[in-house]
């Protein structure tokens, strides 16, 4: 299930996963480090610390994406 800006959002802490398959981050597992507004209302973003490794991302590499790329890992 993902996460959704104003109904089910991760908090700080989390262990998240991006399930977004159109994403070069699709895959990567992190620490949630903060959740942040967007401007206008338009939604929410969380960075997270990742901590595991893909073609296009590195353990420790910090990402930024909006809640509905993300879910919680388990």
């Amino acid at each position: 299930m993902q996460f959704k800006s104003h109904a089910r959002e991760p908090e700080v802490g989390d262990t998240i996963i991006n399930s977004n398959s159109s994403c070069d981050h699709h895959k990567s597992v992190g620490v949630v480090l903060s959740i942040d507004s967007l401007p206008g209302d338009a939604g929410k973003i969380a960075s997270y610390l990742c901590i595991n490794s893909g073609a296009n991302w590195k353990k420790g590499d910090i990402l930024s994406k909006t809640l509905d790329q993300l879910s919680p890992f388990n």
